[in-house]
């Protein structure tokens, strides 16, 4: 789906955004002025110190949040190639908004995720995106009645191609 490079960037967000000060507020003010063009440019150690070292408009937040990142750079390189292990024995693909793949729909709406991680056939998310999908929430203990509605609703749902 995306090269090697592309792929660690992709991690190395995720474990930005989970294990840093770096959020969603930020990122958008590094893209917001220029300072990086895409997300994925965080994994760049060489772009980090650039943009801590230059007068480039950012809020000190911002500045100070970047400066952290490159002192713990070492453990989020180390995380996030912990999670290209785990992603790998476990069969585990990565889809960012910067790919190809990205489901279009989710292109054209807000606060949909920059990188996702899927299992299994990934073809699937395009038969329910252009197909249609549907959620069904179960209870613990049905009616004969609720049984016999979801089969059937599931069953119609399947046979019109509905996800």
């Amino acid at each position: 789906m995306n090269d090697l490079n592309d792929r660690f960037s992709d991690f190395f967000y995720s474990a930005v955004r989970l294990n840093t000060e770096i959020n969603y507020k930020t990122i958008n003010e590094l893209l917001e002025s220029k300072a990086i063009t895409s997300y994925r440019e965080l994994a760049d150690q060489d772009k980090l110190k650039s943009l801590a070292e230059e007068e480039n408009g950012l809020s000190e937040e911002t500045t100070v949040r970047i400066k952290k990142l490159i002192d713990s750079y070492p453990q989020i390189k180390g995380i996030a190639d912990g999670y290209i292990k785990i992603a790998e024995t476990n069969g585990i693909g990565v889809v960012s908004c910067e790919d190809e793949e990205y489901p279009y729909n989710w292109k054209v709406q807000t606060g949909m995720p920059k990188v996702f991680y899927y299992r299994g056939k990934y073809d699937i998310l395009d038969k329910m995106t252009l197909g249609g999908s549907v959620a069904v929430v179960g209870a613990r203990d049905p009616s004969k009645y609720a049984v016999y509605a979801t089969e059937k609703f599931c069953s119609e749902f399947g046979n019109k191609g509905i996800t």
